[in-house]
């Protein structure tokens, strides 16, 4: 794959994680992840390390850069903070960052979303997630040190 289409892809996959999904169509992100990772062109893809917001690359700044800028109580537990080199905007490793992990590995383990509803089990759309290569990636913490929660006071 050409550096250009390779980078049309990656940016591909990043318009996908800024959409609003259910559950269900999260296989639509995680499968290009998946697929990076067993070409080994996982080392070239840095998850978490944009805005949200602007796409802006985010930089590790020190906890008391933030103080008065994230609430109280996340100031008090959080350790790691990261902040946009254009918007300004604050990030940290909230407390939805073990789920997340946890909601991908199982992913990447089953080949298959896990069902939003309890009566419901669609699969993910393609499934190329088989084998060896999965439990591997199953069992890689690939998301560090991401997942970063946005500070919604700004």
């Amino acid at each position: 794959m050409s550096q250009p289409a390779l980078s049309a892809f990656i940016w591909s996959v990043a318009d996908l994680l800024r959409g609003d999904y259910k559950q269900s169509e999260y296989g639509k992100v995680i499968l290009p992840f998946t697929v990076l990772r067993r070409l080994d062109l996982y080392r070239l893809a840095s998850p978490m390390s944009r805005c949200l917001n602007c796409n802006g690359a985010l930089a590790a700044v020190p906890r008391e850069s933030v103080r008065g800028e994230v609430p109280p109580r996340t100031y008090a537990y959080a350790a790691d903070y990261m902040r946009c080199s254009s918007c300004r905007q604050v990030y940290w490793k909230g407390t939805h960052w073990e789920k997340l992990r946890q909601f991908v590995a199982q992913i990447l383990a089953e080949g298959r979303c896990p069902p939003e509803d309890p009566r419901s089990t669609p699969p993910c759309e393609p499934s190329a997630a088989s084998g060896a290569a999965v439990e591997e990636a199953a069992g890689a913490d690939s998301l560090q040190p991401g997942g970063f929660a946005p500070c919604r006071n700004p």
